[in-house]
């Protein structure tokens, strides 16, 4: 590709451009230019060397002791820790994960990793950005260095640390494949969406329970809550369903605005609890307030530095107001940034007309970028936030503003090695060009984007864009740019990998068109790079030394280590797609490795083997059709062809995506309208079935939803809701007595599609009284009295009369035993019938003192006992006694 005596040029345009360089893998990119990026070779054995940090390392939050509540999610977050067990809490935003994640890092568990504690909150970073900051976590470089994936994994795969990501916002699959990031590695795991499905434990965080909210309630006050404020107090709590955030906004009412706890309760007494407290607090705000919430709001809750937020809200003294709103709930400080609380901006976006704030956020920060110059990790400071305007731009088709806001910041993001957000701001930039019909502009877009995929080693994708902005650049004359895209080109393509003895030899030397690449390459680069100590690599062309004899050839390489894709993974194919593109990577520390020999084969759904390929790198790529098994190996290559032992074998799958959810799952029990009994008086374990479903793709979690159907005033404190999911078509859960519930079930399957939830059956689980309908047994009765009754038991003087049984030890029923009713009669001679007397009422012992209701004459009594369902048991026999005169 190269023309001879264009070395001269490439210098030239690009001298006195560059603003800045990055060392990627084997590559030097420098950013700067007008034209573009501009990659250069480092000589081998040149590249930055990373230095692994001191440990154990301890990266942490600020501690945050007074945890409420939450004892159950620390045992289950401990236990997870000692079995080296990754877990990940999630539930809606406020609900408390930050505090949590805050406090279990300073638990005494976290010192049994000896390579140290990592806490980060991750926000808006990007897969690439995730790693890049956990790979600064734990090495330290001179200069601006940015790995590639397989050098992360490498350096990360024998830490044995704790690792704490709050916010995360990865896929499934990500998430899974971060874990094998840092097998050694125990990762806690903070989202609002579960993550975890297979390995590990998923834990849903709820409201606090009703004590531990009014306890928060003091806490925010700063003094106890008096007895006239208790109800008010529980009502708040009750109707903000123990949401800790919600909470602290509705004490803060109290303790900025002067309201009473009574006004407050009345206010949240709504369908809707939450959205009544957010509109009650933001009609007390001042304008400075509302304008940076304004602000924050159209940034989608991306963290930023005061500064920032006082030049693109226009508020002036800008630390007051934001005190202000901490203290009100409704910002959080990540020092030195700050960001929404608990989905607060989901609500003013839903209520605010942001629209004005975007030409004023988006050309703020553009001027910032341009005419300020700052430092890259300033940028990359405000990257979510710059990617967020971009957004709002676009969505109002302001595609000029996109274009010079992703030319004003790209460079810096590439510069501070986040390359996840420099591939979306480019992203970003091409579709601006495009949609403006400014071929130029699209050329640097593409430019930038292959730049970026040829240094992070993406062959195909590199060559794609550069060949597109190549063919645009010379089409508009632009001779620069097209040197600059051509050099980068060459760069790609200048080391041909080495070929196998097996097939014709090359002869020593190296084609023209490589040697005018590499030289391209070297000169353009000299300048830029001899004071940073790197050496470009500048390739002569050396015959190849003879071969020694083959008695002393001792060459054992270890097999590769295989990377991706992991055993049985499933590569989706989009709808309507015939073929996936698939990588492949491995990795191998083996000396003297010249390449690798790749070997694949189809499985299903017809065998068939692949030619083997000879891979120059640790990685290949290629086209396989959708609906196939395949599996997949490599071994080594050494000096004169010899190989190495195969590596393991791996299977994966490469299948159509599903895009469909599975059908709602039919509820079998319990019945909607049952009852169902409660032995113990205090909970019961219920349950719970439902007939499972198919799909293509398989079930992967059923979704269960168990709820308290609660009356307006209600008896106690009702039981919080439910929500977990579950492999199986059914699920036992424990539930408190004495309270009507309703649940329903949701299949999401394979391919993460959710289906149609059931319909809502109802059913009660009755207190111990209601679900006791069986009587109790008789009692046995021990005296006074005979069971003859024309032989009564002679009782004189009567003078103490207890009559007495036995007392029943159990109840069939399960309610137990409440007490006993007796019943006492007296003969009367005149009629020939019995007649009652006292005491025909509930006895708590098992005798009775009936001298008091006694006279001269015959009598007969009898005894029955009485459960706490109030269900009455068969009388015992009758016993007959006199008291006669004398």
């Amino acid at each position: 590709m190269g023309q001879a005596g264009s070395s001269d040029r490439i210098e030239a345009y690009i001298q006195g451009e560059i603003s800045g360089q990055v060392a990627v893998g084997e590559h030097i990119l420098q950013v700067g230019s007008v034209h573009g990026g501009v990659v250069q070779i480092i000589a081998p054995g040149q590249q930055p060397q990373p230095r692994p940090r001191p440990t154990p390392v301890s990266f942490l939050p600020s501690p945050f002791p007074d945890l409420l509540d939450r004892k159950k999610e620390i045992d289950t977050a401990t236990g997870a820790l000692q079995s080296a067990t990754p877990v990940a809490f999630h539930g809606p935003a406020g609900i408390g994960k930050t505090v949590l994640l805050e406090h279990l890092a300073y638990r005494p568990e976290t010192t049994r990793f000896p390579d140290g504690v990592v806490h980060l909150y991750v926000g808006d970073r990007t897969w690439d950005d995730l790693l890049q900051s956990l790979f600064e976590a734990f090495y330290e470089v001179d200069g601006p260095f940015k790995p590639t994936e397989m050098q992360i994994r490498h350096a990360l795969r024998e830490k044995r640390a704790l690792i704490f990501l709050d916010d995360l916002n990865l896929k499934r699959e990500q998430v899974e494949a971060l874990l094998g990031v840092a097998p050694r590695s125990v990762f806690v795991l903070a989202s609002e969406v579960r993550l975890l499905w297979g390995k590990g434990r998923a834990v849903s965080l709820e409201g606090l329970p009703l004590e531990d909210a009014l306890a928060l309630v003091e806490r925010e006050l700063g003094r106890p809550l008096d007895e006239r404020e208790q109800p008010a107090a529980r009502a708040i709590c009750t109707a903000l369903k123990g949401h800790p955030m919600h909470i602290l906004r509705a004490v803060a009412r109290v303790r900025e605005e002067g309201k009473s706890l009574e006004e407050v309760a009345r206010s949240v007494q709504t369908a809707d609890p939450a959205d009544a407290l957010a509109a009650e607090v933001l009609a007390a705000l001042s304008k400075p307030q509302r304008r940076l919430l304004a602000v924050m709001a159209l940034l989608d809750g991306a963290p930023l530095p005061a500064d920032h937020l006082a030049a693109l809200s226009g508020v002036r003294d800008v630390q007051p107001v934001l005190d202000a709103l901490a203290r009100r709930g409704l910002i959080q400080a990540h020092s030195p940034r700050y960001s929404l609380t608990g989905g607060l901006g989901t609500y003013l976006r839903r209520v605010w007309d942001l629209t004005p704030w975007i030409d004023r956020v988006v050309l703020r920060l553009t001027t910032w970028a341009e005419r300020e110059h700052p430092a890259p990790a300033q940028v990359a400071e405000v990257a979510g936030a710059i990617l967020r305007a971009m957004d709002w731009a676009r969505a109002d088709e302001r595609w000029a503003e996109i274009l010079r806001l992703g030319r004003a910041v790209e460079g810096s993001l590439a510069l501070a090695c986040r390359w996840g957000a420099w591939e979306q701001v480019l992203q970003r930039t091409l579709e601006a060009a495009q949609e403006l019909g400014d071929r130029a502009a699209e050329a640097w877009a593409l430019h930038q984007l292959g730049t970026r995929a040829l240094c992070l080693g993406d062959i195909r994708a590199a060559r794609d864009a550069l060949t597109k902005a190549l063919r645009l650049r010379e089409s508009l004359g632009d001779e620069a740019g097209a040197a600059v895209t051509r050099h980068n080109l060459d760069v790609l393509t200048e080391a041909p990998p080495p070929r196998r003895p097996s097939r014709p030899a090359p002869k020593p030397g190296l084609p023209t068109a490589a040697l005018i690449g590499i030289g391209l390459a070297a000169v353009a680069g000299l300048v830029a790079l001899a004071g940073l100590g790197w050496h470009l690599l500048t390739r002569k062309p050396t015959p190849a030394p003879p071969s020694p004899p083959p008695t002393e050839m001792v060459w054992s390489p270890e097999p590769p280590q295989l990377m991706a894709p992991e055993p049985e993974e499933v590569l989706p194919c989009e709808p309507g797609e015939d073929e996936r593109w698939v990588e492949w990577r491995w990795s191998s520390t083996s000396r003297g490795v010249e390449g690798f020999d790749f070997y694949l084969e189809a499985l299903e759904p017809e065998q068939e083997v692949y030619p083997t390929q000879f891979v120059e790198g640790t990685s290949w790529g290629m086209s396989l059709p959708c609906g196939g098994t395949y599996l997949w190996r490599v071994r080594a290559v050494g000096p004169e062809g010899n190989t190495g032992p195969w590596s393991e074998e791996r299977v994966f799958h490469v299948v159509e995506v599903d895009r469909e959810g599975p059908p709602a799952p039919s509820l079998v029990a319990p019945k909607d309208g049952e009852q169902i009994p409660c032995p113990s008086g205090e909970a019961t374990v219920v349950p719970f079935r439902w007939e499972p479903v198919d799909d293509p793709s398989g079930i992967d979690v059923y979704e269960v939803q168990i709820e308290p159907v609660v009356s307006e005033t209600p008896i106690g404190t009702p039981p919080s809701p439910l929500r977990f999911g579950t492999g199986d078509p059914s699920a036992e859960v424990e539930l408190p007595c004495g309270w009507d519930y309703r649940w329903r079930v949701q299949a999401t399957d394979g391919a993460e599609n959710p289906g149609e939830w059931s319909l809502w059956w109802g059913f009660r689980v009755m207190t111990l009284e209601e679900g006791d309908t069986l009587p109790p047994p008789a009692p046995v009765v021990v005296g006074p009295g005979s069971s003859d009754a024309d032989d009564p038991e002679d009782l004189y003087p009567c003078s103490q009369v207890v009559l007495q049984w036995m007392p029943v030890e159990e109840d069939p029923g399960g309610s137990g035993v409440l007490g006993y009713r007796v019943s006492l009669q007296q003969y009367d001679y005149g009629t020939g019938e019995w007649e009652s007397i006292e005491p025909y009422f509930i006895i708590y012992d098992s005798f009775v003192d009936v001298t008091e209701w006694l006279s001269i004459g015959t009598y007969r009594w009898q005894v029955w006992t009485v459960d706490k369902a109030a269900n009455h048991g068969e009388p015992s026999q009758w016993l007959y006694f006199e008291c006669p005169i004398g």
